[in-house]
């Protein structure tokens, strides 16, 4: 019982601190001495929606989700893509293929 509250402890701690327990780090790129979340992320107060390509050579498309629209494509290029607001662009994922 004492080793299940510790392992719980340790789980909270970790969650509480943004380590992840079993899983791989994931990818980041830099630009302008920033490190950068790969795929898409938000600003920190979740105004703007970005994303962010880390592959320096290529240009991909990708899907976007959002409001009021059905989802569509867009190409992109090496490092972040402002896409708007997050009130309209609620997720964006690598497509598959490049442009």
């Amino acid at each position: 019982m004492i080793g299940r509250r510790l392992a719980t402890a340790a789980a909270v701690v970790a969650i509480g601190t943004g380590l992840t327990i079993g899983t791989a780090p994931a990818a980041n790129a830099q630009q302008n001495g920033v490190q950068l979340k790969c795929g898409f992320d938000t600003d920190v107060l979740s105004i703007n929606a970005y994303y962010t390509h880390c592959d320096s050579n290529t240009y991909v498309v990708i899907k976007i989700s959002g409001t009021p629209w059905t989802p569509s494509e867009m190409c992109v290029g090496p490092g972040e893509t402002w896409l708007g607001s997050t009130m309209n662009y609620t997720w964006a994922e690598y497509a598959g293929r490049l442009c």
